[in-house]
Parts: C-alpha cells; structure tokens; sequence
C-alpha cells in the first residue's frame, strides 16, 4: 500500500476515535436517562464505530500489509445504512480528501 493511503488510513483512525469521544461526551449514563432510546442507540454506534476503527489500528501496527480495503468499507457501508441520522459516510469523505492532500503532498 502506498503511504499517501496509510496516512489517510492513519488520519482516519484518529479523527474517527474524537468523534466517538464527541458522540460520548453528549450520552451521559445516569438514573433519568439509562434506559433513553437515544441514549442507547449512541451508545451502541459509538461502539460500533469503535469495532470499525479497530481495524485501523491493528492494521497499523502491521503497516496496512494485510489490510482488507474491500471488507473494511463494506462494514462502514453497513455502519451507513444502520446509523442514517448518524453521517458516518462522511468518514469516507474524510478519507478521500486526506488520499488527496497526501497524494498530491509526498
């Protein structure tokens, strides 16, 4: 893989683990709201958020020589349909634009 694509990869995994440290700082788990439908739901996007972006950091730490392109944006695909209000398919944008800027910039 080139290193245009490991630093959008990179730059990815790190803005995406402050966006669930955002989504968390407005879920506070407390006796009035624990058992709040929205509540719950960030909850668990942020966890599946989180599961997504692991990968990213696995494959890190092994400098992106096994990592499964396909399979990683097919589960930010399933991410997108299952959390609509969410716009997690900015992350996708977030990528290209970082591929862009490293490209154009190494």
């Amino acid at each position: 893989m080139e290193e245009a694509k490991k630093k959008a990869y990179r730059h990815l995994g790190l803005t995406g683990y402050t966006s669930i440290n955002n989504m968390l700082s407005n879920t506070k788990v407390g006796i009035f709201n624990i058992y709040s439908d929205f509540h719950n739901k960030n909850i668990q996007a942020s966890k599946d958020l989180s599961s997504w972006l692991e990968v990213l950091m696995h494959e890190n730490v092994n400098d992106f020589e096994y990592m499964d392109e396909d399979a990683f944006w097919k589960v930010h695909s399933d991410l997108c349909e299952k959390y609509k209000d969410y716009r997690f398919e900015s992350a996708k944008d977030l990528f290209d634009d970082c591929l862009d800027f490293a490209s154009k910039n190494s």
